[in-house]
């Protein structure tokens, strides 16, 4: 399934980290014609979807401020979270 119009996921590593809310992943997405890493935030079902949209709202927040942080990609619907149930999003 694809879930952004300009990006193919090529590869996933998940990052160990001691993490209380949240499984990371490193991705790397073919964007055009060259491949980038991003960080992928796997929310455990402490966080709800409303909470981590306000985590990355604020980071698209910081970046606009000029702030260098990693970006927040939306879908293809053009949101901050997809929800897969309850417990994953």
């Amino acid at each position: 399934m694809q879930y952004f119009s300009n990006f193919k996921i090529e590869k996933s590593f998940r990052l160990t980290s001691n993490n209380v809310n949240s499984k990371n992943y490193k991705l790397i997405l073919k964007i055009g014609s060259s491949s980038r890493p991003f960080l992928l935030r796997q929310y455990k079902s402490s966080l709800n979807a409303n909470q981590a949209k306000l985590y990355l709202q604020f980071v698209q927040e910081l970046s606009q401020r000029g702030v260098k942080v990693s970006p927040a990609l939306t879908n293809l619907s053009h949101n901050l979270v997809t929800s897969l149930d309850a417990d994953h999003f």
